[in-house]
């Protein structure tokens, strides 16, 4: 379906136009999978905004890509090979870091309607992406 969807926004020839995905933990490990099967014009009709991944996505897969990791989120931060995994990623991928207020149980703060991860991702959507380009 990736291919598929920008396959049609490079055949409409307008640069701003951009397929927009969420993954939550393991989504980023299939995201950056299926990234890598995109040729790298397909990756550029890209944005991917990933929470509490279990896979940092490096930033030349995509036009855009926001990795957001919680200070709480013991289980995304031990799949990046803690902290500093985390920031030898740093170095091919944007990764932020967010304070994380809330956890649950055993998972901690690794839960897509953590309320920190839902403020993060509205805020990239307002300050990096609606606005910059069109979404598909």
């Amino acid at each position: 379906m990736l291919a598929k969807i920008a396959d049609n926004i490079i055949e409409k020839g307008n640069p701003k136009l951009k397929q927009v995905h969420v993954a939550f933990s393991n989504g980023g490990h299939v995201f950056q999978e299926a990234l890598k099967r995109l040729s790298p014009q397909q990756q550029q009709t890209v944005i991917v905004v990933t929470a509490g991944t279990t896979a940092i996505i490096d930033e030349h897969l995509a036009c855009k890509v926001y990795n957001v990791i919680g200070s709480k989120d013991w289980p995304s931060k031990v799949c990046n090979g803690g902290v500093g995994g985390i920031e030898k990623a740093k170095e091919t991928a944007n990764v932020k870091m967010i304070q994380q207020t809330e956890t649950e149980g055993v998972v901690g703060g690794h839960y897509f309607l953590q309320p920190d991860y839902q403020d993060k991702i509205k805020g990239l959507f307002v300050a990096e992406i609606v606005g910059e380009y069109e979404i598909y």
